[in-house]
């Protein structure tokens, strides 16, 4: 999932729930990321190799937000991770956002 991407929407609909999860298996993948106006702990799938990550804005249509990457499976845990990081403004040295650590 492009985290950057979904970060962005969230900040677009602070006051919204989003959801995060797998378009070709929505039903059981998908959870809140977003609520209140800020990230949301649940369980969701936020990566595949077969299926798209998506973010749905409560009463929108599904956001494709597929990125190639290495193949690591993401979690919510990361999602957080990277949510408590881009609001700091913290980057690494490129300008690229850092998710770890």
């Amino acid at each position: 999932m492009d985290f950057e991407k979904a970060y962005r929407i969230c900040e677009e609909h602070p006051s919204s729930t989003i959801y995060a999860g797998l378009a070709e298996d929505w039903g059981c993948t998908a959870g809140v990321i977003w609520k209140d106006g800020k990230p949301f702990k649940d369980y969701c799938y936020l990566s595949s190799y077969w299926a798209t990550p998506v973010v749905v804005v409560e009463g929108e249509d599904p956001i494709d937000c597929f990125k190639q990457d290495d193949g690591t499976a993401l979690s919510n845990d990361d999602w957080l991770r990277f949510c408590s990081i881009r609001a700091r403004g913290i980057r690494d040295a490129d300008g690229t956002q850092e998710i770890s650590g």
